[in-house]
């Protein structure tokens, strides 16, 4: 079943593998892409030539010691002047297809979840979710575990259709959450062991994403169920906790 059968409406992002790319790491990566194209409107299609318009997404090897995305949100780089790109480093097989996913969830537009403002503080009556341990951080990690207010949290209501309205609980099982370890404990304590996993996506990393794109799945009989009205959180400036 395609897109069109499943969606009212849904997203093409074209991509392109730099010549230093493998086959395994290709293989990788298409697996990587069908994960999100099976749970979501997210499709990303892949060329066989470089896309002419900077919107697309470039995968290459440009740095072995390091998986990383360039270029975060859709379209990711300085407002379209340039493509994002994925770095595939040392994600080389199928044993970094989780880390495939997540990077192209950062390239759709997710962040850390541990950036969340209610994962360290208590952000409009929610949180704080971890007890972050500065001092077991090097200061050139800090940032991605400083509160973000832009981080998704949840979303207003959007008209008739809108697959996700509301407050969205704070996911410790995300495949964009990063592990524990010294770095924090979880509140409560029993959900540490969530944190890190690479091995799928959650629920939640899928409505965050359906929500952002308003994925509105077509329905086989009648409309689809709407969600009802709720306010969403007001976005507010949340500072880093003082080590």
């Amino acid at each position: 079943m395609g897109a069109e059968d499943r969606w009212q409406e849904y997203v093409l992002i074209d991509y392109w593998f730099e010549p230093n790319v493998d086959d395994i790491r290709k293989e990788a990566f298409r697996v990587a892409v069908e994960t999100w194209r099976n749970s979501t409107c997210i499709n990303l299609i892949e060329r066989a030539v470089p896309p002419q318009v900077p919107t697309y997404i470039k995968v290459g090897i440009y740095d072995t010691g390091s998986c990383y995305l360039s270029g975060m949100g859709w379209p990711g780089n300085e407002s379209w002047s340039r493509p994002s790109e994925i770095n595939l480093g040392w994600c080389k097989d199928m044993r970094s297809k989780g880390n495939m996913v997540h990077e192209i969830g950062h390239a759709i537009g997710m962040n850390h979840e541990q950036k969340r403002p209610d994962a360290g503080s208590t952000y409009h009556g929610h949180g704080p979710h971890l007890q972050i341990h500065w001092a077991s951080i090097p200061g050139n990690w800090w940032s991605q575990y400083t509160g973000d207010a832009s981080s998704y949290t949840g979303s207003a209501f959007d008209g008739p259709g809108d697959p996700l309205a509301g407050y969205q609980p704070y996911d410790f099982e995300s495949i964009m959450h990063y592990g524990g370890g010294s770095r924090f404990d979880t509140i409560p304590a029993d959900k540490e062991h969530l944190t890190g996993q690479r091995q799928h996506l959650t629920l939640g990393d899928i409505e965050q994403i359906k929500d952002i794109y308003q994925c509105r799945p077509k329905c086989r009989q009648g409309p689809c169920p709407t969600p009802a009205p709720t306010p969403a959180p007001t976005p507010a400036p949340t500072p880093a906790p003082t080590p």
